[in-house]
């Protein structure tokens, strides 16, 4: 028996990045195994760069399914900054990297960036034994130390998840639970204030 966390992701706006040059920022049609250790990541308040988010990534296994594909729409921009010849020669890591293009004047530079529009997906994360319990990354995610994105920062905020804990055999198992577009609305809890 495995212990899963079951997020329902649903917004206007998302980005599940790849590496892309600079310029040409695309998206994955489903959220990633990086996207899922990213997200839990923020929650617990774990900086860029810890050493914990490596443990993190070794603990979790990430599974999508698509509820609704949506579509991929770009967005086109403008900023100020230049490359010099060798791009990547200013700094080793690639906030570095975007750091120093920002802040170097220069000429204009176009860039495209891909998002998905009102996609919905359910992510089912395997949180194997480590320094994380499912219950931690399930209080984590509900009460975030840091603001939570679908991808990039201009995308929509995380502000509606209700992660649950669930015990199965399998990622298969907890994908056949019924998603909350499918439960009766009769069967949904309602809380009390």
């Amino acid at each position: 028996m495995s212990t899963f966390l079951r997020i329902h992701v649903e917004a206007v706006l998302m980005s599940w990045g790849e590496y892309d040059p600079i310029d040409l920022r695309g998206t994955r049609l489903f959220p990633t195994r990086s996207a899922g250790v990213g997200i839990c990541a923020a929650a617990l308040g774990l900086p860029r760069g810890d050493e914990r988010i490596a443990q993190l990534h070794a603990q979790l296994r990430v599974h999508s399914r698509v509820l609704r594909r949506g579509r991929v729409v770009v967005d086109y921009q403008n900023h100020t900054g230049y490359y010099p010849n060798d791009r990547y020669a200013a700094a080793k890591d690639a906030k570095g990297r975007r750091q120093s293009i920002l802040t170097t004047s220069g000429v204009t530079k176009q860039s495209w960036r891909s998002y998905l529009e009102d996609s919905a997906f359910e992510m089912v994360i395997e949180v194997l034994p480590g320094p994380y319990t499912a219950q931690d990354l399930q209080e984590a995610i509900a009460y975030p130390k840091f603001m939570l994105y679908f991808g990039r920062k201009c995308a929509t905020p995380l502000y509606s998840l209700s992660p649950t804990v669930v015990e199965a055999e399998h990622p298969w198992d907890v994908f056949r639970l019924p998603t909350p577009e499918e439960i009766p609305p009769e069967e949904i809890p309602i809380g009390k204030d």
